[in-house]
């Protein structure tokens, strides 16, 4: 008998070593660089990107009507020291370009489709998803304990792997559809 649940994650981790590969080819094929390893933010701006196949935004939701650029915020101090911008600069989620944006205020939040919390905002969070409750914004850390304060997804490397959890709880709330092909893949899920 086939493992489908096996296979879907293979396949998943397959796809995504590809997409970092690809990455790393992307944002170092003009310059010359010695062989280094691959940091953790360039494997987590990877998967940013290779995460959104597997979301759905609601109807109404800015990222569905709006004709224009999705918008990636990052809200406090950026981890990925600029990693996103280059990665994402001619990329595409699903058939929209990307705009990366650093943000400061809770206020500027509204313009985003995906919303990355960094660590330096840990005192901030609960009043940040408070103001994106209910909102079509998927929300995403690399802090650990941000996923069961609210944060939609949340990466972080365990055992020199990528690995993630989900708040379904929250993303259900915002109605952002989360594929069971992630989920399945997923250390732990808030139901």
């Amino acid at each position: 008998m086939i493992n489908f649940k096996k296979y879907s994650k293979l396949s998943f981790l397959r796809n995504l070593s590809l997409l970092i590969l690809t990455a790393y080819c992307i944002i170092f094929s003009e310059n010359k660089v010695k062989a280094q390893e691959i940091d953790e933010y360039l494997i987590k701006s990877a998967f940013i990107i290779r995460i959104s196949v597997f979301i759905d935004w609601p109807e109404n939701s800015t990222f569905i009507n709006k004709n224009g650029d999705i918008v990636i915020a990052i809200i406090g101090d950026d981890p990925f020291n600029g990693k996103l911008q280059s990665i994402y600069k001619s990329r595409k989620i699903k058939n929209k370009n990307i705009i990366v944006k650093t943000i400061s205020k809770i206020e500027e939040i509204d313009v985003s489709d995906i919303l990355f919390i960094s660590n330096s905002e840990k005192y901030n969070l609960p009043k940040i998803i408070q103001h994106v409750k209910n909102k079509p914004i998927l929300t995403l850390s690399d802090t650990k304990t941000f996923v069961d304060k609210g944060v939609m997804i949340n990466m972080y490397i365990d055992g020199g792997n990528l690995a993630f959890d989900v708040n379904l709880k929250q993303s259900n709330e915002s109605k952002i559809y989360i594929s069971s092909k992630l989920l399945v893949n997923a250390n732990k899920v808030i139901k």
